[in-house]
């Protein structure tokens, strides 16, 4: 390479960086160049909503199960199968159950034929008989009284006691429910209210008791307390405020996931009481009236007793009819089986064994955190998304909100009861869905992006535009990611800061 190639090769590898440096210094002072990131003003939304998740469950879902125990004669049908109302599910063996119904219609026949034996005229074989009868008659109804009375005490103290918990309806109460204990030995229906105070006590605490009884008592973290004189007990949570809480004890809870059953079972023992003792009374009065009667000439109330005792027989049987009709399980409204846990020959109790989904009839169930349950209410709006179908927005609101809590890894959730608005033909039991609470909203706002507005030292708030920094008035700040502003109108460009 010749000495003037080698001064002209030099000469253009400076001239290029010089160009490249010149380039650099003209982008760095010319801030212009540099791509910004705008947005208008806009008019739209503003809100605060709670975020969760949700599960759907069928309004109308019934386990079922025989009234008593017995063994499987045949399950007619399997899970999946669409019943309607009526169908029959299954049935038990009533071989002890047809052994009664035999001897009630020979009852009915022996009454029919003492009826056609006192019009036709008493002998004096029958007036002994009757008389011999008086004794027996009399002892089985007294042995009836006492046995029913002490059955169907056991049944409403068991209804009474059944399920006992304490609940509040101040929905922003944050404190633990306290735990209600013991068997309630009262019979008196009602409610009981505890309202907490500070005190002088070990505990810190104290509380009235008004309502079904009232007094002072001490509140106790250590271990129950008794309150009253119907044998309940509480006990509260040492991790809980209860200045000021207000709880309520309902007697009895029909909110306990046992209440149908043991009402059931108490009304069942009221109403066998009733026929048996009746049954027993009118048994005595007919035997009275045989041996008062004795040989005289039936008279009209005599006839009307043994008439009497004809449909008392038919009231026996029929009786036994409706306990054959127990022996048979049908299905209380229309639906899709979803369990079925028979075989024909298995034993089984009073225990479900099968369980019945209504179609078309859905709610969603929100599990809420402690720190949002402050802030939502029955009747807000919710947004809902299913993981199913992404593309529809399912619009809800919550029309119940549980008093007690359920506690995962240590955190306090409530459950949120939503009702769809529209049910889509794919909304299925079980279906996972996200939900949005809107807890609070601004409509029709000129609102921006937060990331725009920035905060001054002296407690002001800035946008950025094209003529310098504008001050703006915050309305209200959502959680969706906009503000609510003034100061600005719709349309106006501001710049990222």
């Amino acid at each position: 390479m010749s000495v003037l190639q080698k001064k002209l090769l030099i000469f253009v590898t400076s001239a290029s960086f010089i160009g490249a440096a010149i380039y650099l210094l003209f982008v760095v002072f010319s801030p212009e160049l540099i791509e910004r990131i705008t947005t208008t003003v806009e008019n739209g939304t503003v809100r605060q909503i709670v975020s969760v998740s949700g599960i759907v469950s069928a309004e109308d879902t019934a386990t079922l199960s025989f009234p008593k125990g017995g063994i499987v004669e045949s399950v007619f049908v399997r899970k999946g199968d669409v019943v309607a109302t009526g169908t029959i599910i299954a049935a038990l063996t009533s071989t002890a159950e047809e052994a009664e119904r035999i001897d009630a219609l020979a009852n009915l026949k022996k009454a029919q034929a003492d009826l056609a034996e006192l019009k036709a005229g008493n002998t004096k074989e029958t007036l002994n008989v009757s008389n011999e009868t008086i004794g027996l008659k009399e002892t089985i109804l007294k042995n009836t009284e006492t046995q029913q009375a002490g059955i169907v005490a056991a049944k409403k103290k068991a209804l009474l006691s059944s399920g006992l918990s304490a609940y509040t309806k101040d929905t922003s109460e944050s404190a633990a429910a306290p735990v209600i204990s013991g068997t309630y030995s009262c019979s008196s229906e009602g409610q009981y209210e505890i309202e907490i105070f500070r005190s002088n006590t070990d505990s810190g605490y104290s509380f009235y008791l008004s309502g079904l009884e009232s007094g002072t008592y001490a509140v106790s973290f250590d271990q129950p307390v008794s309150f009253g004189n119907c044998g309940l007990r509480a006990i509260f949570f040492t991790n809980s405020s209860y200045s000021g809480s207000k709880w309520l004890i309902d007697i009895p809870n029909k909110k306990s996931a046992d209440y149908t059953t043991n009402k059931n079972a108490y009304d069942l023992a009221v109403d066998e009481a009733d026929n048996a003792i009746q049954l027993a009374k009118q048994e005595l009065i007919l035997a009275k009236a045989t041996a008062n009667d004795g040989n005289a000439i039936a008279r009209p109330e005599a006839i009307t007793r043994a008439e009497a005792a004809v449909e008392q027989a038919q009231a026996g049987l029929i009786k036994i009819n409706s306990r054959l009709a127990d022996q048979t399980l049908r299905a209380p409204f229309s639906g899709t089986i979803t369990s079925i846990d028979i075989l024909p020959g298995e034993i089984v109790s009073s225990e479900p064994v099968a369980t019945l989904l209504s179609p078309g009839r859905f709610e969603l169930i929100a599990r809420i955190p402690e720190i949002d349950i402050g802030k939502l209410r029955i009747g807000q709006q919710a947004e809902i998304i299913f993981d199913t179908n992404s593309a529809e927005l399912i619009l809800a609101k919550i029309d119940f909100l549980s008093p007690s809590a359920t506690t995962i890894d240590g955190v306090a959730y409530f459950d949120a009861r939503l009702v769809l608005d529209e049910k889509p033909t794919w909304l299925r039991s079980g279906l996972n869905a996200d939900v949005d609470i809107i807890i609070e909203s601004r409509e029709n706002s000129a609102r921006l992006p937060a990331r725009f507005i920035s905060k001054q030292a002296d407690g002001t708030y800035t946008v950025l535009q094209e003529t310098g920094t504008t001050t703006i008035k915050v309305l209200f700040a959502g959680n969706d990611g906009y503000t609510a502003v003034s100061g600005l109108r719709v349309g106006e460009e501001v710049i990222a800061p």
